[in-house]
């Protein structure tokens, strides 16, 4: 069954969108001639050649469409002078005809359970399906990743590129990543520092810093000088004297005044012997000025190289910020040069008082940590000259660890959980497909068996013999149907022999097209296929007819649909498509109906408004009879002048002629001066068959008129004694007035 259509850029149908959904087992159509109620029916006929147009099936199985319209009669009757045999089931055997329904109750249970299965897997109703389950899953974990990326975006904007402007495509990357990263996984900050590297300015080569020999400080604090006590001989004369007084120092510097001083002592001003001054020159001899000398070798030695190290500190350069820690090199440097001072002073002590021992504080702990600091700062300034010279590649490694990091830190929970249940859901849907293949596989199967069964006793002589006596039973006696010499085709024949279906009547070609029509909708062209399940289409089947033949035809259009309702039959779906009000009430006649709509049937109404067609649902009929027609027109705010003058006389007619003995005349007697030329005017429909172009002429119809038109048709009812039947008129027109329904 048929669910909606949609119709769009297809003949009077705009570009926008027209729906018909919530469509029934029974359908009604109403709309005028050229509103596009044919359309429609080539949709439903044909989707394929309406690429624009859709057509949405119950459980997306499609049934047999048959059409009756223009088309149908022009390619059944205008390309030849036979018509195709219709097969129906004949009498045949019991038996056969048993294991027909037999096999037709199996493949209906197997069509429910692939319905069951179709409805598991896309869903139905409040029911998504494993299909729709699947679109929400991957709906909501998108949104998810969308998230990161919008929280990223602004530090990320390089690594997403290409993957910015769709949900989709973001997911679908983290879901590549998450399977296939191998990069190593690094801090937030890290990555920052390495996006602006690499994705900002062009980065340059970085010199590196030049190592610092300490070596030679080093080996200056092991200098065994500083432990030595630097005295003189100790075999003078005065040497007992300098040790007992324990101040060789003190003696020394009193010598040097003592040389000034011609030989007198600075202490207490007494003339020395020449023996005194011996002794004393002899015990600051030749080896103590040695090692004097070599203490100040090793203050001018340590203060060389001291200063070359500070040279060296001080020539790192200052805008190496992104590799070298400042802060600790400030540090190191501060830290040196301390120790230095310190020993620097420490030497200074010892050449002041050489008989002291002392030893020089080591700076070797502090130059190891500047060492290892320009190690690390010049490896890291390798690494960047690395990327400078690869930086294509350090690109991509960079996006990697991006990659890596929104994954690691923020999805990984999200994603495992998403791939978990997307692959239970996965194997559902296989398995279903599976299933509905497999049940596919029985039901063709089961329908070839049906067909092969039905070739055994379908005939098209049936056909001939019903619509043979139709045509007799209504008159049409001109002609019949025969069948061709090889079984499979019809001619019409006149009792003559001759063939007419090139001179049948239009009313004639009409009637035998709908018999045709009627007849396969109970079989097939074919052998086989006479009890498909199939959806009917009747489009203005009643052009051309009588009275009478439009009766059978409507009544053989209501014996269709009550078997569409009961179920009774094949045709599980009908829509019956009119421009003809009286038609169209025998086919809706339906005497238990309230005023809604039944649940099996609907209603619309086609209209076509500045050359664009549109459909209108409705809650119940909204035809009417003729009568009731007129009124609903009448009531209406707009309209011509002429149109509603036709109407007035038209409603005069049918309500006054049915009274009878009514006297026109004595009516417009009632009125005076244009009043009564309105009403004259009115009155000559019943009196004349037609308005003449006389009352036209006299009575203006400019839309000025309107409303003293109205006026006087109001009180005909009245002056007449008959304004009860104008006032219920007026009130069920308005009632009924047609308004689609939302």
């Amino acid at each position: 069954m048929i669910n909606a259509i949609t119709i769009a850029d297809t003949a009077t149908f705009g570009c926008e969108k027209i729906e018909l959904k919530g469509l029934s087992k029974i359908n009604y159509i109403f709309g005028a001639n050229g509103s596009g109620k044919t359309t429609i029916s080539r949709v439903i006929a044909s989707i394929k050649r309406y690429p624009s147009c859709s057509i949405d099936w119950l459980n997306n199985r499609k049934l047999q469409t048959l059409v009756y319209n223009k088309d149908f009669v022009s390619d059944n009757f205008a390309q030849s002078d036979t018509l195709n045999g219709i097969f129906t089931l004949g009498e045949g055997s019991i038996e056969l005809l048993e294991r027909i329904a037999t096999a037709k109750e199996e493949l209906s249970k197997i069509i429910i359970q692939i319905d069951k299965l179709n409805k598991t897997l896309n869903g139905g109703g409040d029911d998504d399906g494993k299909i729709g389950q699947l679109k929400k899953l991957e709906k909501e974990f998108g949104k998810k990743c969308w998230h990161q990326k919008q929280k990223y975006d602004g530090h990320f904007l390089e690594a997403f590129k290409g993957f910015r402007d769709s949900i989709e495509k973001f997911k679908s990357k983290v879901l590549e990543e998450y399977e296939n990263n191998t990069a190593d996984f690094v801090g937030f900050d890290e990555i920052l520092q390495k996006m602006q590297t690499v994705f900002g300015k062009k980065p340059t080569h970085i010199t590196k810093i030049n190592e610092i020999d300490f070596s030679g400080i080093i080996s200056h604090e092991k200098n065994s000088i500083l432990d030595k006590c630097v005295v003189g001989k100790k075999d003078v004369d005065i040497a007992e004297m300098i040790e007992r007084l324990n101040n060789s120092d003190w003696v020394k510097e009193g010598k040097i005044y003592f040389e000034k001083n011609n030989g007198i002592c600075p202490f207490c001003q007494q003339t020395t012997t020449e023996l005194f001054r011996k002794s004393l020159t002899e015990y600051f001899d030749e080896s103590y000025d040695i090692n004097i000398q070599l203490v100040r070798s090793l203050g001018d030695a340590y203060k060389f190289e001291s200063e070359r190290i500070s040279e060296n500190i001080d020539s790192i350069p200052n805008d190496l910020e992104s590799f070298l820690d400042s802060d600790l090199l400030d540090h190191l440097r501060a830290k040196i040069l301390t120790i230095v001072n310190e020993n620097h002073r420490r030497i200074n002590d010892k050449l002041q008082e050489p008989s002291k021992k002392t030893m020089l504080e080591p700076v070797s702990e502090a130059c190891d940590e500047l060492r290892e600091l320009i190690a690390k700062t010049n490896a890291s300034i390798d690494s960047h000259n690395q990327m400078v010279d690869n930086l294509s590649e350090e690109k991509k490694k960079v996006t990697a660890q991006v990659w890596k990091y929104i994954i690691a830190n923020e999805l990984t929970q999200d994603v495992e959980e998403f791939i978990r249940n997307r692959n239970d859901i996965q194997k559902a849907i296989t398995s279903i497909k599976d299933k509905i293949q497999s049940e596919s596989i029985v039901r063709t199967n089961k329908q070839n068996e049906i067909d092969n069964l039905e070739k055994q006793t379908t005939s098209i002589e049936p056909t001939i013999s019903e619509i043979n006596a139709l045509l007799i039973g209504f008159g049409f006696d001109g002609f019949s149907l025969k069948p061709t010499n090889d079984g499979t085709r019809y001619q019409l024949i006149r009792p003559n022999g001759e063939h007419a279906i090139e001179t049948l009547s239009e009313g004639e070609k009409t009637f035998i097209t709908f018999l045709y029509f009627f007849h396969l909708l109970k079989g097939s062209n074919r052998e086989s296929g006479v009890t498909l399940d199939r959806i009917v289409v009747f489009d203005d089947p009643i052009s051309s007819l009588d009275s009478d033949v439009l009766f059978i035809v409507s009544s053989l259009i209501r014996q269709i649909i009550n078997e569409v309702k009961t179920n009774n039959g094949y045709i599980k779906q009908v829509f019956i498509m009119t421009h003809n009000v009286y038609f169209h009430k025998e086919v809706t006649f339906n005497k238990i109906r309230q005023r809604e709509a039944a649940n099996v049937e609907t209603f619309w109404i086609v209209k076509k408004c500045n050359c664009l067609s549109n459909v209108f649902r409705y809650a119940c009929n909204p035809i009417s009879t003729s009568y009731q027609l007129l009124w609903q027109e009448l009531v209406r705010p707009s309209g011509s002048c002429l149109s509603i003058q036709n109407n007035m006389r038209r409603i005069l007619e049918n309500y006054f002629k049915i009274l009878g003995g009514v006297d026109s005349d004595q009516i417009c007697n009632l009125f005076d001066g244009t009043e009564k030329q309105i009403c004259n005017s009115l009155f000559s429909w019943m009196n004349d068959g037609s308005h003449s172009a006389f009352d036209d002429h006299l009575i203006a119809t400019d839309n000025s008129t309107v409303n003293k038109y109205r006026e006087i048709f109001k009180n005909i009812f009245y002056k007449s004694n008959h304004k009860e039947h104008y006032e219920m008129m007026v009130r069920e027109a308005s009632k009924e007035s047609l308004s689609p329904r939302n």
